[in-house]
């Protein structure tokens, strides 16, 4: 197994990915980039943000709105992953597949 740097960046709002995905580019131009865009349905949304910690954050209408913004963007090259029935591993699993995945189509056409 080949292991490579990477970075996982939490939520944007808007398209302020767009300009640090840019920037990252510009800066390294052979970086590869995976976008992976992870939602949930509204009432397991909802489930998971109450049962955070008092201390993690809590406002749920927050969290529907950058969870509809993920749904709703139109990036095709993103997999959108739906973790509302999937365990963290089984998500994981499902990310790391699609990587290597993808990693195979680029070096094919190399």
């Amino acid at each position: 197994m080949q292991f490579s740097p990477i970075i996982i960046v939490d939520t944007f709002s808007g398209n302020k990915q767009n300009g640090y995905i840019k920037l990252l580019k510009e800066n390294i131009p052979a970086v590869q980039i995976y976008r992976i865009g992870l939602f949930a349905d509204k009432e397991t949304i909802i489930k998971r943000v109450a049962e955070r910690n008092v201390d993690e954050f809590k406002d749920v209408e927050c969290c529907i709105k950058l969870n509809n913004e993920i749904i709703n963007s139109k990036d095709d090259n993103e997999l959108k992953l739906n973790t509302s029935k999937y365990s963290i591993c089984k998500s994981s699993k499902i990310i790391y597949d699609y990587i290597e995945e993808s990693k195979k189509k680029i070096y094919r056409r190399k």
